[in-house]
């Protein structure tokens, strides 16, 4: 799941996949072989598969009284034994509320809105309070990505409408997305409603992926994974020091791996326990210990739009003042040195004609002499722990060291001679550490065979978001039995009746033995 998702539909034994388009003939909708009645108020003498309660068209702009009445009329018709129920957004806010709050579950709902901010609330409403149900809209072709995104799963069949679903399907990226709410103004304004103004309801549907992403307009900036990563910055990062040193982003990640960074840790004590912080767009700030969790292109121009000023601006204030009487040295070209201009705080050029010339580096160099060290494997790792699980959970007794060569090299991290996680691109966890994480866990009560399945999901924390790496632990004991890769939002695992909760990477115990 990442803002759409994709799977099977079953009814009476007939299966199709989801998402998909509706064909219209008559009274009747096909849905590839299943047949849904079409939503009118009249009765219809057609037989189909999934019946539809019959209810009274309201105009998105009737006069109030008029809505009132009929809103009324259609609260009571709901008690029909049906399947499917048209759902008709008004002007009327609080009509609209009161009839969603009174809507009972059906396995599809048909949505009518023209107003784009009403029919997202309604679409997030409905997800949040029938989760396994389907949505419909009409739609036009360019609508499709920023619907799909936005939870709906039905469209009306047009050949073009089934062109842009096959296309989105085989390219679902946000830059694909981006690019094709670029289209229209409807599209614009629903893709700028998706990802500012519904950020939270839209936000825990979605995953931070690790593969490269394609940043290329300031609508990147306020996508919900971007977003969620300067939050977690702000949140979750603790600075390891008051001494502050500011770096350009660089084209190839890890920074680190690239030419400009390698020459400007030559200018870096070893262990020098500094706190390195990587300016950047959209992200806008990404401390060292976390830069190999991103991994992303934007076209480079040296120009910064105002919007990315402000973010980045706003991220690297919200980390300086957490520490008591900072000392920053910015280590930056000309046009990442306005991201500073107004951060109320004392900042010192180190720059002297460009970052990479001979004085500029020795300049460096000379503020940073009689730097107090500590080890930073265990820095990153720390935060890295930190980042992921909202705590650190290693003990004060850990050692760190690096094991391996080329392509096997790896970190491991131990304590008392127990194996408490292994890095290589990621933190994997032990049996042994595991047993130290209290959060991005999800609780069982049965033999853990496979992957995990929804009904098997007792209890999930709600910070759980697709893609984050999870453990699973039994109810009674809270004893670890597993970790993996979760793919549905912690909230959704104990709503939904069927599907996967999680991919399990590691199992360490049968859930159903006896642990004592």
């Amino acid at each position: 799941m990442d803002g759409y998702r994709t799977g099977t539909f079953t009814w009476n034994g007939k299966k199709v996949p989801i998402p998909n388009l509706v064909t219209v003939k008559g009274d009747v909708l096909y849905l590839e072989d299943i047949t849904i009645e079409r939503p009118t108020l009249y009765e219809k003498n057609v037989r189909t598969d999934l019946k539809t309660v019959s209810l009274l068209r309201i105009p998105y702009i009737v006069p109030k009284d008029i809505a009132l009445k009929f809103t009324t009329a259609n609260l009571e018709f709901l008690h029909q034994k049906a399947h499917a129920c048209p759902v008709y957004i008004t002007k009327y806010r609080k009509l609209t509320k009161k009839f969603l709050s009174q809507l009972p579950c059906y396995d599809l709902f048909f949505l009518f809105c023209p107003e784009e901010r009403r029919l997202l609330s309604a679409i997030f409403d409905i997800k949040k309070k029938y989760p396994q149900s389907l949505l419909f809209t009409e739609a036009q072709p360019e609508e499709i990505p920023i619907f799909l995104n936005a939870g709906i799963d039905l469209f009306n069949y047009t050949k073009e409408n089934a062109a842009a679903l096959q296309q989105f399907l085989k390219t679902p990226t946000k830059e694909y997305l981006e690019k094709e709410c670029n289209s229209t103004v409807k599209t614009k304004r629903l893709l700028k409603l998706l990802y500012r103004e519904f950020y939270t309801e839209n936000e825990q549907y979605t995953a931070f992926k690790r593969k490269k992403e394609l940043y290329i307009s300031n609508d990147s900036l306020y996508r919900p994974e971007v977003e969620r990563f300067r939050q977690k910055i702000r949140e979750r990062y603790t600075p390891p020091s008051n001494i502050f040193v500011l770096f350009p982003c660089s084209a190839k990640k890890p920074y680190s791996a690239s030419k400009s960074h390698r020459l400007f840790k030559t200018a870096i004590p070893k262990n020098a326990c500094i706190t390195e912080l990587v300016l950047t767009s959209p992200l806008g700030v990404v401390p060292r210990e976390l830069e190999d969790y991103v991994n992303y292109d934007i076209p480079v121009t040296g120009h910064w739009s105002h919007e990315e000023t402000k973010e980045a601006a706003l991220l690297l204030h919200s980390i300086l003042q957490k520490v008591k009487d900072p000392i920053i040295y910015a280590h930056l070209p000309k046009e990442y040195q306005k991201i500073c201009e107004d951060l109320p705080f004392h900042i010192i050029n180190t720059v002297v004609d460009t970052p990479l010339s001979k004085k500029s580096l020795h300049t460096l160099s000379s503020y940073l002499q009689g730097t107090p060290k500590s080890p930073f494997l265990e820095r990153k790792m720390r935060a890295l722990s930190t980042f992921l699980f909202d705590e650190d959970i290693f003990p004060e007794s850990m050692t760190v060291r690096r094991k391996g060569k080329g392509r096997f090299k790896k970190i491991v991290i131990e304590s008392d001679n127990d194996l408490l996680a292994v890095y290589t691109t990621d933190l994997s966890l032990t049996e042994h550490g595991t047993s130290l994480a209290t959060n991005y866990t999800i609780s069982i009560d049965f033999d853990l065979k496979g992957d995990l399945f929804c009904p098997g999901v007792i209890t999930a924390d709600p910070a759980i978001r697709p893609g984050d790496q999870v453990i699973i632990k039994v109810i009674n004991g809270n004893t670890p039995v597993g970790t993996g890769t979760a793919v549905l939002p912690g909230f959704l695992m104990t709503k939904m009746e069927k599907g996967i909760a999680v991919k399990v990477k590691k199992r360490f115990h049968h859930a159903g033995e006896n642990h004592s």
